[in-house]
């Protein structure tokens, strides 16, 4: 196992296991496409959630590997439409001298079909990742 295969599934277990339940399968879905063993951390929550699901102690399937039922997906389509974009925007406008503060917020939301509010964290949300992305590096 190469050793940047090694830390991305190594990222993917502290993810999981920070509350991150889709990383599971994330890690099952790296392991397939450069066609790696599972780590067994991978294969030991596969094996459970499986015998939740089959043993009938949960109703629906991600329900066994905690992911919830009702999952908000408008909010989510939302987010990956528009995140990057606003996070562009943003950085475009604080280049020409708008900090980054209320009045930036909503000038870009009147640029885009959400809240100031949502302009702040999705601004945040793509600078976390970014942060987090540099850092492997």
């Amino acid at each position: 196992m190469t050793d940047f295969f090694k830390e991305d599934i190594d990222q993917c277990e502290i993810e999981y296991y920070s509350g991150n339940s889709f990383m599971l399968f994330e890690a099952i879905r790296r392991c397939a496409q450069y066609s790696m063993l599972l780590p067994d951390w991978a294969r030991w929550e596969l094996e459970r959630g499986m015998r939740k699901y089959t043993d009938a102690e949960v109703g629906e399937f991600g329900e066994a590997f905690g992911i919830a039922k009702q999952t908000h997906l408008r909010a989510k389509r939302k987010k990956h439409l528009y995140a990057w974009k606003v996070y562009e925007r943003c950085i475009q406008l604080n280049k020409k001298g708008i900090g980054l503060d209320i009045p930036l917020w909503e000038e870009v939301a009147k640029e885009f079909p959400i809240s100031p509010g949502q302009v702040k964290k999705y601004f945040y949300d793509v600078s976390q990742y970014l942060s987090d992305i540099s850092k492997k590096l």
